[in-house]
């Protein structure tokens, strides 16, 4: 009986050794498949190192900045791939290898590329690698009418939004950001703060400024103790506005801006206590004005026409009248050409005179005036006839 156990027992251990030898065997098998088994090494080191490992399973090294892939054992006659990979904003340094009598055979500095097929021929191999901030050249000007923040010429890593800064001077208005060179983006080019990031390569950008543009008001006046209207007779009878309107005398501005459609206009109007008549015709004793403003996005005015209706008592012929004159300052700003013609209207009561002052298409310029200034209309018209 005792023999029968002692059988037992043998054959159980021998079963129980043959199965973990059999795995034992599996798992070297394994093994074998990932670690490399050649006696071949390469070697990749360098600056910045986070991993020193040379041989690893999947042959990378990691540095700071990027990481190379390759290290580990081969076989003598393999023609292993070695390679540099750079972060996000870094760039290879360097990145050079080979054997102990040829060590820079493979260069990056001389080849441009960071792959390389290593014919091993039976010699170990070491690389030397290293990572920098990949970095570019941004210029930063800035236009007639501000200044910028950052400004010239600075060094930055690329891909990472940089800050920007326009500030117009006193009477300018900032129009945008422009890039003049290289493929920088800019975040938001029509706002005073942004980001510009670089990518590839050396580039400038410029600030935009312009004139800023404000509204303008003109005042248009008819002088005071300026005649209207002159009695031609010999005799100079005296003229009278006529009493039945409480504005006998009228100087009509028709005018528009820029190239627009629309017309607008203005009226100066001689009330009966404002005109005074004598023998020599009907004159305004005080200023009468009125303003016109150009607006801020709007850039020259244009006078369509400028005319003139007086009603007086006394039937009449135009005769004659004085050209039309417009004076800013001391300076004539327009003269018609010709003395211009009129028509008159009759009632059994009053008579009326229309006189153009042949004003058409004249351009005043916002820049070439000041808010607040003021252009005199003068002229006249030359009444004869049976008075």
């Amino acid at each position: 009986m005792k023999k029968v156990k002692f059988l037992f027992l043998t054959a159980f251990v021998a079963v129980f050794a043959g199965c973990q030898s059999e795995e034992m065997l599996e798992k070297s098998s394994e093994n074998d498949k990932t670690t490399p088994t050649g006696d071949i090494r390469i070697t990749i080191k360098g600056e910045g190192m986070t991993n020193p490992a040379t041989r690893a399973t999947d042959g990378k090294v990691e540095f700071e900045g990027g990481y190379a892939t390759g290290a580990g054992l081969y076989n003598g006659t393999d023609q292993p791939v070695v390679e540099a990979h750079p972060d996000g904003g870094y760039e290879v340094s360097y990145f050079y290898g080979g054997p102990t009598n040829e060590p820079k055979k493979y260069d990056y500095s001389q080849s441009g590329t960071s792959l390389f097929e290593v014919d091993l021929g039976g010699q170990d191999h070491t690389f030397h690698c290293g990572f920098k901030e990949k970095k570019r050249n941004l210029t930063v000007n800035a236009g007639t009418g501000g200044s910028v923040s950052p400004s010239g010429t600075n060094s930055y890593r690329v891909k990472k939004p940089i800050d920007i800064t326009a500030t117009p001077d006193n009477g300018y208005e900032f129009t945008g950001w422009t890039i003049t060179e290289g493929d920088v983006t800019i975040n938001d080019p029509s706002s005073l703060t942004t980001t510009a990031t670089l990518h590839n390569t050396n580039s400038t950008i410029t600030a935009n400024f312009k004139e800023e543009q404000l509204p303008v008001t003109v005042t248009f006046t008819l002088p005071a103790d300026e005649y209207i209207m002159k009695n031609q007779t010999g005799n100079k009878i005296r003229l009278t506005p006529w009493n039945g309107s409480a504005s006998p005398h009228t100087t009509y501005i028709t005018y528009h801006f820029d190239n627009e459609s629309q017309k607008h206009s203005i009226s100066l109007k001689g009330e009966n206590c404002n005109l005074e008549s004598d023998a020599v015709g009907i004159r305004i004793k005080s200023a009468v004005s009125a303003t016109v403003t150009i607006p801020k996005e709007k850039s020259r005015l244009v006078i369509d026409q400028i005319s003139r209706q007086t009603i007086v008592n006394e039937k009449g012929r135009c005769i004659d009248s004085e050209k039309g004159y417009l004076i800013l300052g001391n300076n004539i700003i327009y003269t018609n050409p010709t003395p211009a013609e009129s028509w008159e209207s009759y009632s059994p009561t009053t008579w009326q005179h229309y006189i153009p002052l042949a004003v058409t298409g004249m351009e005043l310029l916002k820049k070439d005036l000041t808010d607040g200034d003021v252009i005199r209309i003068t002229g006249y018209a030359g009444i004869v006839g049976d008075l």
